[in-house]
């Protein structure tokens, strides 16, 4: 399973590793997050107990806007089509 070290004190993302969250132990300062199978979750990512993941790098969050576009085009098309 993959986890997000995320560090306790600013939030950010600081490694993805393999672990369990519930089972093993963050490194010191740390708290791990089990991650989706299929996570973008990287170090450019930042974590709240609340809201889960969220981007921090504007080019990447830019770049997950057009992805969501072109997934909600192709899934439009597909609508109408069918």
């Amino acid at each position: 399973m993959r986890c997000a070290v995320v560090d306790a004190k600013t939030r950010l993302v600081t490694n993805i590793i393999v672990a369990d969250a519930e089972r093993d132990s963050p490194p010191w300062g740390t708290i791990l997050v089990q991650l989706e199978p299929d996570s973008l979750v990287d170090y450019r990512w930042s974590y709240d107990d609340e809201l889960g993941f969220k981007p921090r790098d504007p080019e990447l969050i830019e770049a997950m806007r057009v992805r969501d576009e072109e997934i909600l085009a192709t899934q439009q098309d597909l609508f109408a089509a069918g």
